[in-house]
């Protein structure tokens, strides 16, 4: 009775953000806003193009309201601090005993031996939110240790993943972001597998800051990668990979509209920037692997039926992480999606071979997935 309550509680307040407020309305938001000069010019344009695409239909609520905030505080911070900005979203100070059991349960008996200032203060951050962030890179580091992948840390660029505004800490003289430590974690569960060689192709959707396209990018500089996501991160990773990879062949190809030029354009670049809609011009299965990242939980169904159609005529190997239960935010359906539930509310063929199912390390509430397909 009391969890039910609390979603009715949870409902109204959403349906009367959507219904009475501007707080998700970012076509509106966009056309009236006066601060566009602080902005990158390319950034402006890559938000003008997408309100009239075909893919503006495709952001939920959710990530509209989201975008309203991120804008105003991108004017404040500017583009060289985005961490600052993207830092709440995969990690938070304020765990339950879901989110950080497994995690402790992993270290149980382990001691720490390393050298770390563990009382460092962050900017932007509190005490206590500092040092909790401090815990949560050192427990994340010392379960990075165990795997094999912990060597691949010399390999991570400190000028993209422990700088723009991220929180880092040094550990034995190393210099340590949650971004750079859970997407080696993300990447050893793939790895287990040997899908990815020298030449692989990627597609990932929803990609964020791009630090899983860093990641692998720096362990095997010739594979291709292809990212198909929004504004505004897609704006943010398209930044942040230009700087980390001035070598390669980096293209914004959010104005191709046929299949046979996106294609063209995939193979003569190393890297590639689509918005969503361009993915029904990919006919050919050319990626080994699809990537998804704590990103399917924010979509509406119709966008989620869309995206798994796509992955499953274009890749031959997906890798994604969900909440176990999630009530999309802003959801004027009241959306709501259940990793217990993947054929139905994830569209997750029953054809595709589950190769993966494990809980995340932070926060453990998260589950992860590879299918073959």
């Amino acid at each position: 009775m009391k969890n039910r309550i609390y979603y009715l509680r949870k409902r109204f307040f959403y349906l009367r953000k959507i219904l009475f407020s501007n707080e998700v309305d970012f076509k509106n938001f966009w056309k009236k806003f006066e601060e566009k000069e602080k902005l990158p010019q390319e950034l402006v344009e890559i938000v003008d193009k997408f309100i009239a695409s075909k893919s503006f239909p495709f952001i939920s609520s959710w990530w509209r309201y989201n975008n309203i905030k991120d804008i105003k505080k991108l004017c404040q911070f500017g583009i060289e601090n985005y961490g600052k900005i993207f830092f709440h979203y995969y990690t938070w100070h304020d765990w339950s005993e879901e989110e950080i059991k497994d995690t402790f349960d992993i270290l149980d008996s382990e001691l720490i031996n390393e050298k770390i200032n563990i009382f460092k203060l962050h900017n932007g951050l509190t005490r206590n939110e500092s040092f909790k962030s401090n815990m949560l890179m050192l427990l994340l580091y010392k379960i990075l240790k165990q795997t094999d992948e912990y060597n691949f840390l010399e390999k991570m660029e400190d000028s993209s993943f422990c700088s723009n505004g991220h929180p880092f800490i040094d550990i034995d003289g190393i210099k340590i972001s949650h971004d750079k430590v859970n997407s080696l974690l993300e990447f050893s569960e793939i790895n287990k597998f040997k899908i990815l060689r020298e030449n692989s192709h990627i597609l990932e959707i929803g990609a964020g800051s791009g630090r899983m396209a860093d990641t692998i990018l720096s362990i095997n500089n010739k594979n291709k990668y292809v990212i198909c996501d929004v504004p505004l991160a897609i704006y943010v990773s398209y930044y942040r990979l230009k700087k980390r990879f001035k070598e390669k062949k980096i293209e914004l190809a959010i104005d191709i509209d046929n299949q046979n030029d996106l294609e063209d354009c995939i193979k003569k670049n190393d890297l590639v920037f689509i918005f969503p809609h361009q993915l029904k011009f990919i006919k050919n299965k050319i990626f080994d692997l699809a990537i998804a990242i704590s990103c399917l939980h924010e979509m509406e169904k119709e966008t989620l039926k869309f995206i798994m159609s796509n992955i499953n005529k274009i890749s031959h190997n997906f890798y994604f992480s969900i909440w176990k239960d999630t009530d999309l935010p802003f959801s004027l359906l009241g959306t709501n999606l259940k990793a217990s539930n993947l054929e139905e509310d994830y569209f997750i063929s029953t054809k595709w071979t589950q190769k993966l199912k494990k809980k995340s390390h932070f926060p453990s509430n998260i589950i992860q997935f590879l299918y073959s397909i």
